[in-house]
């Protein structure tokens, strides 16, 4: 099995016991981007600067609100009415 990091090809596969990915800058378009590809789906999705720029922007709090899945997004929604009333 590959090394989290590890080049497969022009790409850079990130994984955890989570998730697995292949990175890579996608030049294609107007300018260049971040490609992401999930292996396992083949879903692919792509950043650009503008987009990754917001995202170092943003505190740990709104990127766990982002990436919260599942039963972690129907609590963390109910903590947030209950801080709100």
């Amino acid at each position: 099995m590959s090394e989290p990091g590890e080049k497969a090809g022009d790409s850079i596969l990130l994984e955890n016991e989570f998730a697995r990915v292949l990175v890579r800058v996608d030049r294609e378009g107007n300018s260049p981007r971040l490609r992401i590809e999930v292996p396992e789906t083949g879903e692919v999705g792509y950043l650009d600067a503008l987009s990754l720029e917001r995202l170092a922007g943003l505190s740990q709090d709104e990127l766990a609100g982002l990436f919260a899945v599942g039963q972690y997004r129907s609590m963390r929604a109910a903590r947030e009415e209950r801080s709100d009333g």
